[in-house]
């Protein structure tokens, strides 16, 4: 199985807003790790449109709705994610 990891760079600057996490160290380390950032595009936005409201979290949505559209696993600790799509894996 190909686990594939990609971090929303919009997540990260609300992490670090709400965390006081540093953005430049952490992507430094995520692109020497070979971890690319993945923009959100439209295909996201309508897969979040129509994902079921089975979660609140509308960054945490997004996610879930990128996973599905690629084909992407997301790798998470949030049980609540896991009803969405196979490709969720609660780690």
């Amino acid at each position: 199985m190909n686990l594939a990891v990609r971090l929303a760079t919009a997540c990260l600057a609300i992490s670090r807003v709400l965390n006081s996490i540093d953005l430049a160290q952490l992507e430094t380390q995520l692109f020497g790790a070979g971890i690319q950032p993945l923009p959100v595009t439209s295909a996201h936005a309508v897969k979040l449109r129509d994902l079921p409201s089975l979660h609140r979290d509308p960054f945490d949505r997004m996610l879930v709705a990128q996973a599905m559209s690629e084909p992407l696993h997301l790798l998470t600790h949030d049980a609540a994610l896991r009803p969405y799509s196979d490709l969720v894996v609660l780690v």
